[in-house]
């Protein structure tokens, strides 16, 4: 059975993120991504993602703000608990269509930190800390990303975004 993934604030998704030699064309590796909002434009649904990697080296460092994700502190997952790390680059986002050419259907998280009895375990209390200080970071740059999208309908990334 196939799911739809979960739109709900703290959701990771499955997707193709793009990359800067072809960033309007989903990648050719998936990553989990970050959801930080769903828009409608033209009849159609196009989610707007943080970038998310298990690999964070001292350029990524330098480049972006960074949110760390225990893998197990996710719901609802496929995501192995003992993968470790994900790494959201707070700044580099991306417009995608909601489709399943950039996202993978079946697949969805969420970082389980909502409920009022995780608030109980430091773990929990200190990611959602953690997500709430790096969510106007993502805003600001989700709003510059949904500006440019808007001037161009263009999907993917914003012209000239980098990785490193």
């Amino acid at each position: 059975m196939t799911t739809q993934p979960q739109l709900v604030r703290g959701a990771l998704l499955k997707c193709l993120f793009p990359f800067e030699d072809k960033p309007d064309l989903p990648g050719k590796s998936p990553h989990y991504c970050l959801l930080v909002e769903s828009y409608e434009h033209e009849g159609k649904t196009f989610l707007i993602v943080a970038y998310g990697t298990s690999k964070l080296d001292a350029a990524l460092q330098r480049a972006h703000p960074v949110l760390d994700i225990p893998t197990n502190l996710l719901s609802g997952s496929a995501i192995d608990a003992n993968q470790g790390v994900i790494h959201i680059l707070c700044d580099h986002l991306a417009i995608i269509p909601f489709d399943s050419k950039w996202v993978y259907m079946n697949f969805s998280a969420r970082l389980g930190v909502f409920k009022p009895e995780h608030a109980m375990q430091p773990a929990r209390r200190n990611l959602r800390e953690r997500f709430e200080r790096a969510e106007p970071v993502i805003r600001a740059a989700a709003i510059s990303l949904l500006r440019e999208f808007l001037a161009t309908r263009k999907v993917g990334l914003k012209p000239g975004a980098r990785l490193r």
